[in-house]
């Protein structure tokens, strides 16, 4: 594990994005980056045990980036487009420098499409507002 993904799990774990929708997902095989475009996302205070309900910043809509991707799967087969984020995690590649970050997904209309997974295998990510300047 590198530094620089221990530093970006890290920064994810500053993150929250549950009950968040995925309301679009962009691949760009070019720039190897996926963006996800999200309802709604909080950034929490760099603190012990900080509070969703006293964010640092709190982004609606919010863009979610992945850079330096790698691979996008879904380990239970079929993605359904199950919008609404349950879950989130970040972990870094024990044998190299990419870090897996993890999004549950509830939704679907069976009891086996009901959840869903997407794994992001990349180097890093971003978060912010979508229009950061306005």
């Amino acid at each position: 594990m590198s530094e620089s993904a221990d530093d970006a799990v890290q920064r994810f774990r500053r993150i929250y994005i549950g009950d968040s929708l995925i309301q679009q997902l962009s691949l760009n095989f070019q720039e190897m980056r996926c963006t996800l475009l999200l309802s709604s996302a909080i950034l929490l205070k760099d603190e012990v045990s900080p509070s969703i309900f006293d964010p640092k910043a709190r982004y609606m809509p919010a863009v979610l980036t992945f850079d330096g991707l790698q691979s996008v799967t879904c380990p239970e087969g079929t993605f359904y487009l199950n919008a609404t984020v349950v879950e989130f995690d970040a972990v870094a590649d024990a044998t190299s420098d990419l870090i897996n970050f993890r999004l549950v997904m509830t939704g679907g209309f069976d009891n086996d499409s009901f959840m869903r997974s997407l794994l992001f295998k990349a180097k890093d990510f971003s978060l912010g507002p979508i229009n950061p300047d306005g």
